[in-house]
């Protein structure tokens, strides 16, 4: 199938955005086309990737977004609700396993343009777990009840997904209100208006739990509207809404791991470059010739950079502007000799 083909069956042009992933699922996933939202899935056939593990395109158009970071991310989410899909009508596992590249999905020779790796061999330092560290939450009287705090922080901390991240940060803040409120919820019956007291206050919990954090009503109104875009599907995915998720999760990171740690002995031992985002490799490339069907077209690096989002973290019960944690710190990639994955780069 030639280029022009796959542009017309799959309705994209020349530059829109393409993400190419590596997924498993032990379903027998056919090489078609697959829409999810107004997005389109791709299994790409190719030979160096044997069953059950697949090639996967995300195509997103291009003026969904105004930057790769943010198509980047909206694409792992997009993935990770097809690969959902596919767990649950099979019935069996799927699940992501590496993130190639994003970058426009067709290039014509001579043409400069912007793509980005996922290089996540950076840097950080390793930090030492002795027996104490255990022992204190081993011997915390307060551990037992949010034990099940655990899981659901340790999924916050492993996702890739910013969405995932954040509706994780907010179940754990759900989970301590759940098993902390002892007030109810007062309304009158309306038959014959005698007071009932009904579920517990939760959201008042939480409001003030937020608000001893120096979190305005404003702000807090904000995260719980962006935690129900999140839980419930709804609201466009768009320059807005990553902006939003981008600025909240930092916030309620911090509120969660300081909250938790209050409760559990749980310490965070790392105290600088708390990784939030994806590691991103910035490049910038040009094609200089087409394939001829036999061979692999060419490409031409012309400047490549590394940056990573920090994470504003309660590190040390330290509550701090979330914009001292900004910047970016190197990977220690050998740029000179750094070669390009050949699934990386568009067609």
């Amino acid at each position: 199938m030639t280029n022009n083909t796959q542009t017309e069956t799959l309705n994209f042009t020349a530059n829109d955005w393409r993400t190419r992933f590596i997924a498993f699922t032990a379903a027998d996933l056919k090489d078609e086309l697959y829409a999810v939202r107004e997005n389109i899935i791709r299994v790409v056939p190719e030979k160096s990737i044997a069953r059950p593990y697949y090639l996967l395109d995300v195509f997103v158009k291009k003026d969904q977004f105004d930057d790769l970071r943010k198509t980047a991310y909206y694409s792992i989410d997009i993935i990770n609700e097809f690969l959902s899909q596919i767990a649950i009508i099979s019935y069996s596992p799927s699940e992501l396993i590496t993130i190639i590249s994003t970058s426009p999905h067709i290039v014509e020779v001579g043409v400069t343009f912007e793509m980005i790796l996922y290089e996540g061999d950076y840097e950080l330092k390793t930090i030492e777990i002795f027996k104490d560290d255990i022992r204190a939450y081993s011997k915390e009287s307060l551990s037992l009840p949010y034990v099940n705090l655990l899981p659901i922080l340790k999924d916050a901390i492993n996702s890739e997904s910013l969405e995932l991240k954040f509706l994780n940060f907010f179940s754990a803040l759900d989970y301590i209100a759940q098993k902390e409120t002892t007030q109810k919820v007062s309304t009158s019956c309306v038959k014959c208006g005698t007071p009932v007291q009904t579920h517990l206050a939760t959201s008042t919990f939480l409001y003030n739990l937020f608000e001893s954090h120096d979190v305005d009503k404003k702000k807090y109104n904000q995260i719980r509207t962006l935690r129900s875009k999140i839980a419930h599907g709804s609201g466009i995915r768009n320059n807005e809404f990553y902006k939003e998720l981008r600025t909240y999760l930092p916030f309620l990171e911090s509120i969660v791991l300081y909250e938790v740690s209050k409760r559990t002995s749980l310490l965070v031992k790392r105290s600088s470059n708390i990784v939030a985002g994806l590691p991103f490799l910035n490049l910038s490339c040009e094609k200089i010739f087409n394939t001829d069907g036999l061979t692999p077209s060419a490409f031409n690096v012309k400047n490549i950079s590394w940056s990573v989002e920090s994470a504003f973290t309660a590190i040390k019960n330290t509550i701090t502007d979330p914009s001292q944690f900004a910047g970016d710190f190197g990977p220690g990639i050998d740029f000179e000799n750094f070669e390009v994955d050949s699934l990386a780069w568009p067609y």
